[in-house]
């Protein structure tokens, strides 16, 4: 059980976090693409036998990239100290069409949810404890949700 307390981290923690973002964002995009591309282009055309180009091509590419992706968002995942459901999810919403674009937004708005809280935080033990809650302020997600 995690404490609606916001974790404290240092910029670099910080800095280190958006960058592994960055990094799990863009692999969202291209694998999601890739995958949109690979059943709704490339399969349709194999199964009508007009060629299987299309899907030799963007499934081995797909598959290249799913790993790099699972790399990515597992990478992040654990910086965030996301539940390990949620992180199975995470995990999985490359295999599905539009998953991966559906996961990546919302893992980057806990992403940018946790940076504020943390950053709430940091201005708090700066000047002993004097600074409220700014507005739009929410608890960080607890593990049972």
């Amino acid at each position: 059980m995690t404490s609606d307390a916001p974790r404290i981290l240092d910029d670099a923690t910080l800095a280190a976090n958006h960058r592994s973002l960055i990094r799990y964002r863009v692999m969202a995009y291209v694998t999601g693409t890739l995958l949109i591309v690979l059943v709704f282009v490339g399969v349709p055309l194999q199964v009508a036998g007009v060629t299987s180009a299309v899907a030799k091509i963007v499934g081995t590419g797909h598959g290249f990239l799913f790993l790099v992706y699972l790399a990515a968002a597992f990478d992040l995942t654990v910086r965030l100290r996301v539940p390990i459901l949620r992180m199975i999810l995470v995990l999985l919403a490359g295999t599905v069409p539009f998953a991966a674009f559906y996961a990546e937004r919302r893992l980057s708005e806990y992403c940018e949810r946790t940076e504020r809280q943390s950053r709430w935080a940091n201005a708090k033990a700066a000047d002993g404890g004097r600074t409220t809650r700014p507005v739009g302020w929410a608890p960080a997600v607890s593990e049972s949700e």
